[in-house]
């Protein structure tokens, strides 16, 4: 590339990121926007309830000897896509000393979710659950129903920067007294590690569990930690400040029983114009169930969201008396990293948060006759500009290298998406918002020349 190309091609590039920076400044425009959109199209992104209907007290329900049922729950309205749905339970009222039944979400639409409760041992009076259902990629849910084999799990999440988690025990059989907790052990930018305890070793007790694991982004979940209760009284909470566009949730993570205990206690909440506090207490007249739960705000919207990568330095070199010992026509390499990314399909990248930029090295072959052009895109969806060089291919030249700069706009781990096909290297971001997102960030197109 000559050198007035290079000062016109970074004259551009600066016109074009002083837009960008404009662009961020009404960012908070586009979200209350986005959200003005969803309503005008009839479209929720959260709602939420509490499910009675497995219940003595609501139609005749009373669980024991091989009885299902099975509920479909209507949101208020229909979801854009297929939400998560997430169960918290707030009444258990199991009178026998053993119980055994299962609990699962069978099925989710946009516009309802179905429950199903089956008991083959003791007897379930009822299950009080309060239900969330979000529309939100930076929320995940991972669902673990009536399990029966308690060794520890390993799971893999999609977003590298939902670290923060709460575990929800949405039900448990057992045969004996119990003393358990299920808990989050390891967490990375991609896995998740689960394992149960045993403290007392009467896990053997245990006949199966159902719960869920939640994991978020660090300004969607605010947690006050774990909370360990007695045998001898109610549970009476402190004052926990309000919250705006969230919903205060009691999630539990464990239970320890003792000989005399039953599976009998509710919750029961206050409020004034400032706090929220809560009371778990007995069902009857019942004992007190030593339990763990952990209180926390989990945000069904959030303002904080995810931009894609601006473009630093770029070099473009030709080069002659080269060795091209790659079989495709590009093989790339983040700087810095030992491999080389030379297979055909897609490979995932993920960017540490560290790293406020890095370095993306693309050598491509040049063959006579070729055309090799690469293409920057610039802003998302209507607002994309577009900047293209173009380079042909003679016998003085094999190989041309990009070194592309990409530069963090938020101090968070980022996704990439390397393409390679025969003809083209594409790199796409992930980005995860209310709304999953793939912005394409340039590319580069081999050509032949007829």
């Amino acid at each position: 590339m000559q050198n007035n190309e290079i000062e016109q091609f970074e004259k551009q590039k600066l016109e074009i990121n002083q837009k960008e920076n404009i662009q961020k400044q009404i960012k908070m425009i586009l979200i209350l926007g986005q959200i003005f959109l969803y309503q005008v199209l009839g479209f929720i992104t959260y709602d939420e309830s509490t499910f009675r209907s497995f219940h003595l007290i609501n139609q005749g329900f009373i669980c024991f000897q091989n009885y299902q049922r099975t509920q479909m729950i209507r949101f208020r309205d229909s979801f854009e896509q297929i939400p998560k749905v997430i169960l918290i339970p707030e009444l258990f009222d199991i009178p026998t000393e053993t119980v055994s039944y299962n609990l699962e979400i069978m099925s989710i639409s946009e516009k309802n979710f179905t429950l199903k409760i089956k008991c083959t041992d003791g007897v379930v009076n009822g299950i009080h659950y309060r239900w969330l259902a979000i529309d939100d990629a930076r929320i995940q849910v991972i669902n673990q129903f009536n399990i029966n084999e308690f060794e520890e799990k390993t799971f893999d999440h999609v977003n590298g920067n939902a670290q923060h988690y709460f575990v929800s025990l949405i039900s448990l059989s057992y045969k004996g007294q119990v003393n358990f907790e299920v808990k989050v052990s390891e967490i990375t930018e991609s896995k998740v590690v689960i394992g149960i305890t045993d403290p007392t070793q009467q896990l053997q007790n245990l006949v199966s569990l159902g719960y869920q694991i939640i994991l978020g982004t660090e300004d969607m979940l605010q947690s006050y930690g774990i909370k360990e209760t007695d045998q001898y009284n109610a549970y009476l909470s402190q004052y926990y400040p309000l919250k705006q566009q969230s919903w205060f949730i009691i999630p539990f993570q464990g239970f320890q029983s003792y000989p005399e205990d039953r599976m009998r206690l509710r919750k029961i909440y206050y409020s004034n114009e400032t706090y929220k506090w809560y009371e778990i207490t007995t069902v009857g007249c019942c004992c007190y169930l030593v339990h763990k739960h952990s209180p926390l705000w989990m945000s069904f919207v959030s303002t904080i969201q995810m931009t894609p990568f601006v473009f630093g330095k770029v070099k473009i070199k030709q080069m002659k008396d080269t060795q091209t010992n790659y079989i495709n026509t590009f093989k790339a390499k983040i700087l810095g990293q030992n491999e080389f990314i030379m297979d055909l399909g897609e490979t995932k990248q993920i960017i540490h948060k560290d790293s406020q930029s890095i370095f993306l090295i693309i050598f491509a072959k040049c063959n006579p006759n070729d055309i090799v052009s690469i293409k920057f895109h610039y802003g998302q969806s209507s607002n994309i500009i577009f900047h293209t060089s173009k380079y042909k291919c003679d016998q003085s030249f094999q190989e041309i290298v990009f070194s592309v700069q990409l530069v963090q706009t938020s101090i968070a781990y980022q996704e990439l998406i390397i393409n390679l096909s025969e003809e083209k290297f594409e790199i796409t971001q992930i980005l995860y918002n209310q709304l999953l997102s793939k912005v394409k960030l340039f590319e580069i197109i081999k050509t032949a020349i007829i």
